[in-house]
């Protein structure tokens, strides 16, 4: 089965355009993508609350949107959106997800895709960067 692994996008960034991958910025990110690097997967992509699935190399401006901001309501109109960029891309029954980021982002989307992981659920935060850290290296 193959897997495709979805990351967290973060609250700081470059103050300019950049591919995804260096926009942004945070400790955080860096620790995820480079644990989701590490496992060679079929793809990976952020986890974005402006802009849904983001691919890694697409450029993009700096954006100050969060999932925290849209409320309920906003978040599962958020998971709709994921949903649909993955099913455009992949048949997702035959797909194995990894998903590193928090509760937030996987909450609406978890229970609409068949095979998921979760190896950040129930950390807190510096509990997920060594264990990103352990494994990404």
């Amino acid at each position: 089965m193959k897997t495709v692994v979805l990351v967290t996008c973060g609250s700081k960034k470059l103050s300019r355009a950049a591919r995804a991958r260096d926009l942004y910025a945070g400790r955080y990110f860096n620790a995820c993508m480079d644990y989701a690097e590490s496992m060679k997967p079929e793809a990976i992509f952020i986890l974005s609350a402006k802009h849904c699935l983001l691919d890694p190399e697409k450029v993009i401006k700096p954006y100050d949107v969060t999932l925290s901001q849209m409320g309920e309501a906003g978040r599962r109109k958020w998971g709709r959106c994921v949903l649909a960029q993955l099913r455009e891309r992949y048949d997702t029954r035959n797909i194995r997800f990894v998903i590193l980021a928090g509760e937030n982002y996987w909450k609406n989307i978890r229970g609409r895709l068949e095979h998921v992981e979760l190896p950040l659920k129930g950390k807190g935060i510096g509990q997920q960067i060594q264990y990103l850290n352990r494994r990404g290296q």
